[in-house]
């Protein structure tokens, strides 16, 4: 590779928030968090070179991974050549139906961190281990009345059980990035939102000086004069589901 194309590559991932983890020591506590089983099928956004999905391979039935850039995506499949159990798409995991799974493991692009959590809220899985950017993480795991509390906060909360593994240096990565980053594992409440209801959280969350009340209840029922951010996700949730929410 030149160097003219090394610095492109090195630019395009920096766009997409694409950062490689080379930590073997953080690869295993991934792994251990995921608590995969022999019999299970994990799913993986982000092969990158392939190194986290060979290790994926030693614990799984199968192992389906998808990467969007094709160079990463020609090295991960050399790589994993051998791994019978493994299957690598040059895709968008986000855009295609993809197979049934029980786990679910990705170092989220930095970009699509939202995209990804809303994705998740849809489907069906065991358990999921992610690593995302800290700031980001902060947001998922902030409480009602908390600064970072947002409708993202609100979204993970009502479907996932969250727990901060983790904390990742910069240094663990290629590129190096100028954030920390942290390992969030997530498992479900069997509560599964809809779009619909995601795009209302979202709307509730547009106006900071909104109060429940400014809701109109369809059942007639009073819904007090808490602030939005003030409010834990299941109650937000519940007056979704019982008001009418206007622009």
């Amino acid at each position: 590779m030149s160097e003219n194309e090394s610095k492109t590559t090195r630019k395009r991932r920096i766009e997409l928030g694409q950062h490689h983890l080379l930590d073997n020591r953080i690869i295993s506590e991934i792994i251990q968090a995921s608590k995969i089983k022999k019999e299970d099928v994990v799913l993986e956004l982000g092969t990158g070179n392939g190194h986290i999905t060979r290790q994926l391979s030693d614990y799984a039935k199968w192992v389906y991974s998808y990467e969007l850039d094709f160079r990463f995506y020609k090295i991960a499949k050399k790589d994993c050549f051998d791994k019978t159990n493994v299957k690598i798409y040059n895709l968008d995991l986000l855009e295609f139906e993809v197979p049934n799974f029980d786990v679910f493991i990705s170092n989220i692009p930095y970009s699509r961190s939202k995209e990804v959590i809303k994705w998740l809220c849809h489907k069906k899985f065991r358990n999921a281990v992610i690593m995302v950017q800290d700031e980001f993480a902060t947001k998922l795991l902030s409480h009602p009345g908390e600064k970072k509390f947002t409708a993202i906060s609100v979204i993970a909360q009502y479907c996932f059980k969250l727990e901060s593994i983790m904390e990742v240096p910069p240094d663990a990565f290629f590129p190096t990035p100028r954030v920390r980053s942290r390992i969030i594992r997530i498992t479900p409440r069997n509560k599964i939102m809809k779009a619909d209801s995601i795009a209302k959280v979202e709307q509730m969350f547009s106006n900071n000086r909104k109060k429940l009340s400014d809701y109109n209840s369809e059942s007639g029922q009073t819904v007090g004069k808490r602030k939005i951010r003030l409010t834990d996700p299941d109650a937000i949730m519940e007056l979704i589901v019982n008001c009418e929410i206007s622009g």
